[in-house]
C-alpha cells in the first residue's frame, strides 16, 4: 500500500471497463481507474464546487461592470443633451450674427446697386 491510499468506495467488475485491458488502459494516463477511492470522488467534487463558486463570482463581477458601463451611458447622455442645447444656443447667437452682418452687406449691396442703376437711366 502507498502512504496516504484511501478506501475503495466501489469497482466496477465487468471486463470492458477493467483499467488493465484494452479499450480502457488507453485511457488509464489520463486518470482512469475501473474503482474509485475516497480520495479521487473528495478531489472531483471540491474541484467541481471551486469552479462553479469562481465561475459565479467572475458573472457576478461581469454583470457589475455592465451596470457601471450603462449608468455611464445614461450619464454621458444627459450631459450630451445640455451640451447640444448649449451648442443649440450658441448656434443660435452664431446664426444671429451672421444673419445680421449677411444683411448688412446685401443692403450695401442692394444700394450700391441701386445707385449705379439709378446713374444709367439718368445717362
Amino acid at each position: 500500500k502507498a502512504l496516504g491510499e484511501t478506501k475503495t468506495v466501489w469497482t466496477i467488475e465487468a471486463k470492458f471497463w477493467d483499467h488493465n485491458r484494452l479499450p480502457m488502459t488507453i485511457f488509464k494516463p489520463f486518470g482512469y481507474t475501473s474503482s474509485r477511492t475516497v480520495l479521487q470522488i473528495i478531489a472531483y467534487w471540491s474541484y467541481t464546487a471551486l469552479t462553479v463558486i469562481l465561475h459565479l463570482r467572475k458573472y457576478r463581477q461581469a454583470k457589475a461592470i455592465q451596470r457601471e458601463i450603462e449608468e455611464e451611458g445614461e450619464e454621458e447622455e444627459k450631459e450630451g443633451e445640455n451640451k447640444i442645447f448649449i451648442d443649440m444656443e450658441i448656434g443660435d447667437e452664431i446664426g444671429k450674427k451672421q444673419n445680421t452682418q449677411h444683411n448688412k452687406k446685401q443692403g450695401e449691396q442692394s444700394t450700391s446697386n441701386e445707385s449705379e442703376v439709378s446713374s444709367e437711366f439718368q445717362k
